[in-house]
Parts: structure tokens; C-alpha cells; sequence
């Protein structure tokens, strides 16, 4: 298993519309397309225009194959023609440690 760490850093007042489009729109379409969604936090101390969450799949391939089709999906390309939300965006790949209660 592959784990996703994606950081998005928020446009100035977009928190409550970023949260309820994402809930309507990407949570689902990940979903349909096998990005499975671990979590999904806010930030509560610390930089107020930060959200993260983790999606998991069974291998880097399988991600690739997940993203193909995501990007591809008519419920995303409507989303993404929203007005800007988002200022910038960190992902990372985690794989996990040998000892780690999530494998």
C-alpha cells in the first residue's frame, strides 16, 4: 500500500467553499475511480488556510491508473472550472515504515 499526502494551502476566505465542494464533488469521484480517502483534516492551530488528506492505493501504478481516470471524469472537469479555491498544493508519497501500524 501507497499512501498520498496532499497539502492544500487556501485561498484567503475560501475554507467553507473548498470543504463543501470537495465533500460534493472529489470525495466521490475518488472513490469511483480507486483513490481510497483516509482522512481529511483542517488545520486548528496553525496556518488557518491549510487542509491535508490521504488517499491510499495498492501500488504507484495503480495511483497512476486512479489519477488517469479522475482527470478524466466529467464531475472533476466541472469542478476544476470553479473560480480559484486553491493557492498552491504539496503532495507527497509515503510508503510505510515496517513497524507502522498502517501498512
Amino acid at each position: 500500500m501507497i499512501y498520498e499526502h496532499r497539502t492544500y494551502y487556501l485561498l484567503p476566505g475560501k475554507l467553507p467553499e473548498f470543504l463543501q465542494a470537495f465533500e460534493e464533488t472529489p470525495a466521490k469521484v475518488f472513490e469511483r475511480h480507486g483513490a481510497k480517502l483516509i482522512g481529511f483534516w483542517v488545520t486548528e492551530i496553525g496556518q488557518s488556510n491549510e487542509v491535508i488528506y490521504i488517499l491510499a492505493y495498492d501500488s504507484l501504478a495503480e495511483r497512476e491508473r486512479a489519477w488517469q481516470r479522475i482527470n478524466q471524469d466529467e464531475e472533476m472537469l466541472k469542478y476544476r472550472q470553479a473560480p480559484p479555491r486553491v493557492e498552491k498544493i504539496k503532495v507527497r508519497i509515503l510508503r510505510p515504515s515496517t513497524f507502522s501500524p498502517l501498512k
